[in-house]
Order: structure tokens, then sequence, then C-alpha cells
């Protein structure tokens, strides 16, 4: 049974320093010291409840390197009580392990399964992670989604015209997943980013712009130009770059 959700930001080393500064101000939390292999997680502490965001530096300096480069993205991590059986499950459901050591869904979405630390409170409002948004190539969506309906147990709900599939997760996980199709192949074959949950949309989009991110009326950038978006009325809101009234 997965008993808590972690979600890490990934960034280029050359860009950690500008993320870390942004999320933390748009999330209301504070950063760790560094930690982790090589000093690359950095977790955003909430000042109630238990941390489910953080950060992971990829790339070797200020260049990054190509064995070790990796685009702007979401690695999921999940605990249970028995984290090795979870794994074995994954894999028998189509998980792979990639070169790193993590786990990788059909799509090739990277996460990790760890023993459960007695996580139970999710970070009080009025910004949260309210969901991750994996978006893969249709042709892969039935795929995909089963991997995570079967391996979550989460109930599923469909919107926007069917192209959305949201994992709904049960209390006190702190977030959603959420598998989307994409209309048209790209040289990825899936991609992952956050949705934060407030209870202001206006007000949130203003203040992240004069943090740096970019707010559109669909998505936002943040200021390493990284794709999140805003949810408007809380965690199963409507996605969206911004308000009507932003």
């Amino acid at each position: 049974m997965i008993r808590w959700t972690f979600a890490h930001l990934v960034r280029q080393r050359r860009d950690v320093a500008r993320a870390r500064e942004f999320w933390a101000a748009a999330t209301g939390t504070r950063p760790s010291v560094q930690h982790g292999r090589d000093w690359t997680h950095t977790t955003l502490l909430p000042a109630g409840g238990d941390a489910c965001l953080g950060l992971l530096a990829t790339g070797r300096g200020a260049g990054g390197d190509a064995a070790s480069a990796e685009l702007p993205g979401v690695r999921l991590e999940l605990a249970d009580d028995e984290p090795d059986r979870l794994a074995v499950r994954a894999r028998a459901l189509g998980a792979r392990v990639g070169p790193d050591g993590w786990l990788r869904s059909p799509a090739g979405q990277p996460f990790t399964v760890r023993g459960w630390r007695g996580e139970r409170t999710p970070p009080p409002a009025p910004v949260r992670l309210g969901r991750v948004v994996l978006a893969v190539h249709t042709a892969g969506l039935a795929a995909e989604l089963g991997f995570w309906s079967s391996l979550t147990g989460w109930d599923t709900l469909v919107a926007a015209g069917g192209r959305d599939h949201r994992l709904l997760a049960p209390a006190p996980l702190p977030f959603d997943l959420s598998v989307r199709g994409l209309g048209a192949a790209g040289p990825y074959p899936a991609s992952a980013s956050p949705a934060l949950a407030c209870d202001d949309p206006a007000a949130t989009a203003a203040l992240h712009r004069r943090l740096g991110a970019q707010v559109g009326p669909a998505t936002c950038a943040d200021p390493t130009g990284a794709p999140y978006c805003l949810l408007a009325g809380g965690p199963q809101g409507p996605a969206a770059g911004r308000s009507d009234q932003a």
C-alpha cells in the first residue's frame, strides 16, 4: 500500500539555485540543506505537515554533460510499508530499471520506491502541490494509464474529452496523478510537470510573475523555463496557467 508520495523537480545543476529560490517562495516553504548522493537533493520544508516536494540537480557543473543531462521534469517517489514488494510489482506491470538505478514506467517516466517514514499530513493551504501531470504519446496512453492505475490502485476520473485521466490519491496522500495523451509524437515518449493547487489563483499568478515566472492562459514556466500549471479550486479543480481574473 502506497503510504506517501514525493515529487522531485529535476533541474540542471546550473539552474538549481534559481529553481530553489522560486519554488520555496512560490510554495511558502524553506529549502533544506542539500543532501543525498553528490549533494544533489533539496527538500522544500513546509511550515506545517510533511514534505512532498523537492529539487534534484542533474548534470555536472555549469554546463552539464551528455551522460547525465536530463530535461526539466519530475521524478516520483512512492513510499510503502514493503518497498521491495512494490518494486517487484512495478516490474511485473512493465516497469524497467534505468541506467541510473531509477525505475521507469512503460512510457519512460522515472520513479523510485522507498520505505514509509511515517509521513501522514499534507502541507497546508493556500498553495501546495496538487497534482503531477504525466504527458505521454497518445499511442502509449492506454499502457501508461493501465500501469499507474494498477500500481497505485487509485480511482480514475476522466476529463478533458477523454484526453486527461486523473488518478485520485486517497487521503492523506498529498497529490494526485494525471496521465494525459499528447496529440503528436515528439522526441521524448513521456514528460512530467507539477500542478500547484491554490485557493486564490489570481493572487498566486501575480506573485509568481513577481518571482520571475511566465504565466500564460494555459501553462506557466518557472524562471528556469520549466513548465508547470496552477489548479484553480484545489487539487480537483481545472488546470490553468492563471485564473480568468489574473
